[in-house]
């Protein structure tokens, strides 16, 4: 628009261009929309790619790059630029610029403009004050804490605050580059500010963090003549320093932990020193670049010398669910304890989602390190909608916000368990009007904590304080096809499927579905030592699942009692066990198919007492399925589950073909992921105790191991799911493996296990695989059923990866997600021999 526009010639390199300095302009945590006009001087040989790229710079941090927009130009037409930017920390540089691909390309620039998209983070409203605090609701469990920043004490979100938690901890202004920026500065204000609203409200304090690699300023890594120490090379320079930078660490250390020992009681001493990648599982920090871990024993015991007995010294990470980083973690800790470094407890950030970690997973973390004598705090807790890094709301669907209480009540059922264990939680944040993952890592809006942007409480509070007034969650159950005899017995089909739980007080029960043509199956057991004439399982099926608030005739109520009584519609037996009973019924349906949705419900009484009756319910709460079918949950209708055998036998790990092979079962690569079934492979299994064995005979003629990515290469894949649970998200029993045709081994999540073996051999027309996968959590047994899957990669001769073929998996989700595994059934047959 208008009569001029920016002429940019004579450019030396491709990522020049001119720029414009935002620094100080735009707002952190606010999504702009960037757009800009670009056209070429003359016309190009070739198409040429621009962009409009942000440089930004954190405080004590190194540069970075943001590409906002990019687009192809091909002619002298005015081509527009236009995207989204946003960024949530404190920035000491912020550049836009435009660029192009080709260094000798010569354009015209105009009409640039930012625009913020309203999302400034203020909030409005009143708090509640009817509310139960959550810290008299948690008064017996742990203190429930919030992380601030300064601004927020004086802001209406201060009243909340004061209302709910009991513990506050600094977002930003504790750690190393806003408390001392240049050295011997020290910049207290932020921090008095905060300890002094603690003091005048009856708050602990939570100190973060004495030592990170981030957010910290550059002036603790230079020498003394100003140069960077990681640089150096001559020994006698890096031992001084090393001197050096263990002197500065402690000076900061020290005057830090003077000022505050009387206020604070929890400090985290370290923050993120665990890398999986690195073979020692150290993050090669600049501070481990100098110092090796010196610099973490250094911090601990000057916190301790300092600070004295009384206060609580914590090692503080993220992802403490995850088994390999967990172990690492616990192992590097178990070590510094041996040497008399004083540790109080494991912090975990436990950032985590409406999906993922397990409660189980979280569970087995906090009693780990609890087995060393630590404490264990959650010191960063926050619930994302969102579990992955594709999809973005500007207002999160109230269906999301309905799942996130839903979990929050999940989270907190299981933490109050360990309360034996755990002394604090700590969210980061105060209410969802601020937050660390509002535009991460791309433009939108997240909403990860008990309170709205109003100050008002969302499900997530009541999931945390009284489930029962949490709004129906709709669960979905993927179930299979699959005949059953009726005969309240498990049978070795009844085994692919997973137990669903049921809990309600104290009250627990379990449960499995399976469907045919036209027959809906139950196998339920319920835990109820005493047998009284009211005890029953009700059935409610929604055939067309329209989900009315009123019954229609296509809807399907079965009361299935305990003593046997005859139910029309339905077959089923009862077995009685000692402290309980299982029962197994048919329901007759109307015809079903693949991938059909049907609403679904089942309610369970326990009448030992005639006049309160305990009654739990999968999915409505309210247990009013008999008049109404909103409220049901949902199956999905799926294909029967692959099942096969594998025979007790162990061989050689060779890749040759011994005589032990010639008995087991074969399975066939032949579900097509992507691209076509150009690579297939007839693979074999066999188990131990110890092993599950895998042959894979691979046809493949061209092999290609070019790509970057282990995944690219030529490669078989086995994945394993222990308990066969299922999950949408890897668990401790849950693994990947990868093993290309020359042999080099790859891990998914759960990381390299050093038992696992395996060898290759090229033939005549692919390859062999042959492998030993070791059992983690389990101990291999006849009758027991292992989730499984196989996964054939295919690279072209270019080295990109074209094929992908499972045995079973037909969406590729396997590296993440076990619920579209196939089965193996440990049988008990012959050993091969």
């Amino acid at each position: 628009s208008g009569t001029y526009s920016l002429k940019t010639t004579n450019r030396t390199a491709n990522w020049h261009g001119p720029s414009l300095d935002l620094t100080g302009v735009l707002q952190k945590e606010v999504v702009y929309e960037v757009t800009g006009y670009v056209k070429l001087m003359g016309t190009p040989t070739a198409t040429t790619n621009f962009k409009i790229t942000m440089e930004q710079k954190k405080f004590g941090a190194s540069t970075s790059w943001t590409t906002v927009a990019q687009a192809s130009v091909k002619d002298t037409e005015w081509v527009k630029l236009s995207g989204e930017y946003s960024y949530d920390e404190d920035l000491d540089t912020l550049l836009l610029y435009i660029e192009s691909e080709n260094a000798a390309d010569a354009y015209y620039i105009d009409s640039v403009t930012i625009k913020g998209m309203g999302l400034d983070t203020a909030a409005g409203g009143s708090i509640e004050q009817d509310l139960p605090a959550l810290s008299d609701v948690y008064a017996d469990y742990f203190t429930i804490g919030a992380a601030v920043e300064p601004e927020q004490l004086t802001k209406p979100e201060s009243e909340l605050l004061k209302k709910h938690y009991n513990v506050i901890v600094a977002e930003n202004v504790m750690k190393p580059v806003s408390i001392q920026p240049q050295e011997g500065n020290f910049n207290w204000a932020g921090a008095d500010q905060i300890v002094k609203f603690a003091r005048e409200n009856s708050m602990g304090v939570r100190y973060h963090t004495l030592v990170w690699h981030q957010q910290c300023s550059d002036w603790f890594f230079l020498d003394e003549d100003g140069k960077d120490m990681t640089q150096e090379t001559d020994l006698t320079k890096r031992a001084a320093n090393k001197e050096l930078l263990l002197k500065r660490l402690e000076q900061h250390i020290t005057a830090i932990v003077e000022r505050y020992k009387d206020q604070v009681k929890y400090w985290d001493v370290v923050n993120e020193v665990i890398d999986p990648a690195e073979p020692d599982g150290m993050r090669r920090s600049k501070w481990y670049q100098i110092s090796g871990t010196d610099y973490i024993e250094t911090a601990f015991r000057t916190a301790r010398r300092v600070g004295g007995p009384d206060i609580k010294l914590y090692i503080n990470d993220f992802s403490t669910t995850d088994p390999t980083k967990r172990d690492l973690l616990y192992n590097f800790v178990k070590e510094l304890l041996e040497k008399g470094v004083p540790i109080d407890g494991v912090g975990h950030q436990a950032h985590v989602d409406v999906e993922a970690p397990s409660v189980a997973a979280l569970s087995a973390s906090i009693k780990l390190f609890a087995g060393l004598g630590l404490d264990n705090q959650l010191t960063e807790m926050d619930v994302s909608v969102y579990t992955n890094d594709q999809t973005s709301y500007q207002t999160v669907p109230q269906e999301l916000i309905v799942r996130q209480g839903h979990r929050y009540r999940e989270l907190f059922a299981g933490l109050k368990e360990l309360k034996d264990y755990i002394s604090n939680v700590t969210f980061w944040g105060i209410a969802d009007n601020h937050s660390w993952l509002h535009n991460r890592p791309i433009p939108r809006r997240d909403a990860p904590f008990a309170f709205d942007q109003e100050f008002k409480a969302k499900p997530a509070y009541w999931g945390m304080v009284d489930p029962e007034k949490l709004p129906i969650l709709t669960q979905k159950l993927n179930v299979f096809m699959g005949k059953k005899t009726i005969d309240g017995v498990e049978e070795t089909a009844w085994k692919t499927a997973p137990w669903i739980r049921m809990a309600m007080g104290d009250q627990q029960a379990r449960f499995k579905v399976a469907w045919d043509q036209r027959l809906i199956y139950v196998f339920v057991d319920v835990p109820d030592t005493t047998v009284d004439k009211g005890d029953q399982i009700a059935v409610f099926i929604d055939q067309n699942n329209d989900k009315t608030a009123t019954v229609q005739k296509d809807d399907r109520q079965i009361v299935l009692a305990r003593n046997g009584k005859r139910a029309r519609g339905a077959t089923y037996r009862v077995q009685e066990y000692d402290g309980g009973y299982r029962l197994e019924a048919s329901i007759s349906t109307q015809e079903f198919s693949f991938d059909q949705e049907i609403g679904f419900d089942l309610r369970i009484t326990d009448a030992a007492r005639e006049r309160e009756p305990v009654v739990i319910s999968w999915n409505d709460l309210t247990h009013s399925q008999n008049r109404d079918t909103s409220k049901y949950g949902v199956l999905q209708l799926k294909r029967e589950m692959k099942l096969i055998e594998a025979l007790p036998g162990t061989p050689v790990i060779d890749a040759e073909y011994d005589p032990i092979w010639v008995q087991a079962k074969t399975i066939t690569t032949e579900t097509v992921v992507q691209g076509t079934a150009q690579a297939t492979a007839l693979v074999r299994t066999l188990w131990d105790e110890d092993y599950l064995y895998v042959w894979a005979d691979v046809t493949d003629p061209l092999l290609n191991k070019d790509g970057t990515e282990p995944h690219e290469q030529d490669s078989m894949e086995f994945f394993i799911d222990e308990n066969n649970a299922r999950n949408i998200t890897y668990e401790a029993d849950d693994a990947q493996y990868r093993v290309n045709f020359d042999n080099l081994q790859t891990f998914g999540s759960n990381g390299p296990d050093d038992r696992f073996q395996s060898a290759t051999r090229i033939t005549a027309d692919g390859y062999i695989v042959e492998a030993a996968i070791p059992f983690k959590t389990i101990k291999g047994e006849a009758g027991v059923v292992i989730g499984f899957d196989t996964q054939i990669n295919d690279a072209d001769a270019s080295g990109r990866r074209q094929n992908v073929v499972t045995w079973y998996d037909p969406i590729g989700n396997d590296y993440r997600d076990t619920s579209y595994f196939g089965c193996l059934l440990l049988s008990a047959g012959n050993e091969a021999e």
